[in-house]
């Protein structure tokens, strides 16, 4: 709740008929509060699931844990955008084909950054910075 407390209140009071008071003065139990934030982490489109994806802590926190292969990817954007995209990146296809092409040239469009990227790339330019720091760079040819 110190957490995502803000976007499980947004969450339930876009999406249902509960308040997070609810929960705490009685008149709801737990255990229903429990099911609706295992919904709404499903959810592409909650913003629990957005801010649980952009969590870097959590990131790191679960990357010793097996992952599911069918485990759908958590995104920032909801289904219609992300069929726009596709169907984008299509007619991109079929324009260079009818033109004559023999490979398409698709511009992918930009995708919501996810905690994972953000983890790669911070991972990346420590290695980066690592090795620059082995290296020792002088002007002397002689050297």
């Amino acid at each position: 709740m110190d957490r995502y407390g803000d976007e499980i209140e947004l969450d339930l009071a876009f999406s249902t008929s509960y308040r997070l008071s609810d929960f705490f003065d009685g008149t709801a139990t737990v255990n229903t509060l429990h099911n609706l934030l295992q919904t709404l982490r499903r959810r592409r489109t909650s913003y629990l699931a957005q801010a649980m994806a952009n969590d870097m802590e959590l990131y790191k926190a679960s990357l010793d844990q097996p992952r599911p292969k069918n485990h759908p990817d958590l995104v920032e954007y909801d289904l219609q955008t992300s069929v726009l995209v596709g169907m984008h990146e299509i007619l991109q296809q079929i324009r260079d084909f009818t033109a004559g092409a023999k490979k398409a040239k698709v511009k992918p469009l930009p995708r919501p950054v996810t905690a994972e990227q953000r983890y790669k790339r911070q991972k990346a330019k420590q290695a980066y910075e690592d090795v620059m720091s082995l290296l020792v760079f002088t002007d002397d040819p002689q050297q």
